[in-house]
């Protein structure tokens, strides 16, 4: 009994050597969980921390979002503002160049109407003062502003002189070639020019000499008036006349399409 009381000892001592070596695994095991969980702490703290960096971000990436998507309506608008602009812009300048087209056109036919009327028919000379009948010749023409003329006194030889629509000058010491003074009408402002249409008065010319002989011309080189006893003086000096109305007729249709053309460059200037 003794014998195997020191049996049951012996076993019982071993069970309990066994019981503390699994006990000291046991301990070295929860330290382990217990070094892991504070390692799986710590990451999910950082994990909190990049949820809330990200949701931060998340919000601020929103924010530029809604700005950018803004700022493209805001260009889109302007585009489309900028693409009526444009569209306008061109119809403008088709518009000037037909304009241009139809001033050039309508030039060179009143350039052509002058070289015609220039190579054509003189103007028919009038008759002297000593004629039979005694009375004046006139050659008139149709002007821009309406003309008139009052009766004189009669001369000695029975003609009759007549007062001309323009007070003549008295002072020249020339009695065959006359003296020449040129008239103007107000041109219109050069803002008329941007409509494509202008109205260019042209110049008118008045005639006058020592001998009471008087005359004007008009805007188709028309010539008007009276005569004196210098008549055929004046009648020799009319073609010169008619033909310097004719170059200023045309310096003034010359500078009508250089106005036009500076119209049609601030165009192209703005596109």
């Amino acid at each position: 009994e003794r014998d195997q009381a020191q049996h049951d000892r012996s076993n019982v001592t071993a069970e309990r050597d066994r019981l503390q070596l699994r006990i000291s695994d046991l301990e070295v095991e929860r330290d382990n969980a217990i070094a892991e969980w504070g390692v799986a702490t710590r990451k999910q703290t950082e994990l909190d921390s990049s949820i809330r960096d990200l949701s931060d971000k998340l919000k601020t990436t929103r924010d530029a979002a809604d700005t950018l998507n803004r700022q493209v309506a805001e260009i889109q608008g302007r585009h489309d503002q900028l693409a009526a602009d444009h569209d306008r812009t061109f119809r403008q300048h088709d518009e000037a160049l037909r304009r241009l087209a139809a001033v050039a056109e309508t030039a060179t036919t009143a350039s052509g109407s002058l070289d015609q009327a220039s190579s054509g028919s003189a103007i028919p000379a009038a008759g002297s003062p000593d004629h039979g009948s005694g009375s004046s010749a006139s050659t008139s023409a149709p002007a821009s502003a309406p003309k008139s003329a009052s009766p004189g006194p009669r001369s000695s030889g029975g003609g009759a002189a007549q007062t001309p629509a323009k007070r003549p000058r008295s002072g020249s010491t020339s009695s065959d070639a006359g003296s020449f003074r040129t008239r103007k009408q107000p041109r219109a402002p050069p803002a008329d020019a941007g409509r494509g249409t202008e109205t260019v008065d042209l110049t008118m010319g008045e005639i006058d000499d020592d001998s009471g002989a008087s005359g004007e011309i008009d805007d188709d080189g028309g010539v008007s008036g009276n005569r004196g006893s210098t008549g055929k003086a004046s009648a020799a000096i009319l073609p010169d006349l008619r033909d310097l109305c004719r170059s200023r007729r045309i310096r003034a249709i010359r500078g009508q399409s250089l106005r036009i053309f500076w119209v049609w460059s601030q165009i192209r200037r703005t596109q």
